[in-house]
């Protein structure tokens, strides 16, 4: 046997190199999802620093805190630079989730016109093949939707717990 043939002392086969395809698609899409999600919470996290700085800024304007010139535009600085880093954040989440999305649409889709085209002909009385492709296109464009709305749907939840903390810890309980 030659090398370029085995694998671990096994023959390769044509469809061990489709199951690694397939596996690395997959592995891609998983790390391409993490990333999505992982951008999602950074650029909701960051969107609480403008609001920090903010109201430390206002501290200093009242004279309820003493801070040097250098200190406040250090403070000034770091405003413009979270927007700069939230805007970043959500531009790569958008890449990423644009990216996950179309590669599951587009493979679903090729899936679902191989099944139609398969059809038998008592399901091609029933339905026609317009009328399926157009069921299962907007079915599949849902799922694209959701693929890409899944990120804002695990970092919305953060958002509303630090923003609940935060009024309380502004408000407190009023009806107590």
């Amino acid at each position: 046997m030659d090398d370029s043939s085995t694998k671990f002392g096994t023959e390769v086969r044509p469809d061990d190199y489709k199951n690694m395809r397939s596996w690395f698609v997959k592995l891609n899409l998983q790390s391409k999802a993490v990333k999505a999600i992982s951008c999602s919470i950074l650029a909701a996290m960051i969107q609480f620093i403008p609001v920090l700085i903010l109201y430390m800024l206002s501290k200093y304007m009242s004279s309820a805190i003493e801070l040097t010139k250098f200190e406040a535009w250090v403070l000034v600085f770091s405003l413009f630079l979270s927007v700069i880093l939230q805007t970043f954040f959500s531009s790569k989440r958008n890449k990423y989730a644009a990216s996950v999305s179309s590669e599951f649409y587009f493979t679903l889709m090729s899936a679902l016109y191989k099944k139609v085209f398969n059809l038998s002909a008592a399901g091609r009385k029933i339905h026609s093949y317009n009328s399926i492709v157009t069921m299962l296109t907007e079915d599949a464009t849902h799922i694209r939707i959701y693929l890409f709305m899944r990120a804002n749907m695990i970092s919305a939840p953060i958002q509303i717990i630090v923003c609940l903390f935060w009024l309380y810890d502004l408000v407190g309980w009023l009806f107590s």
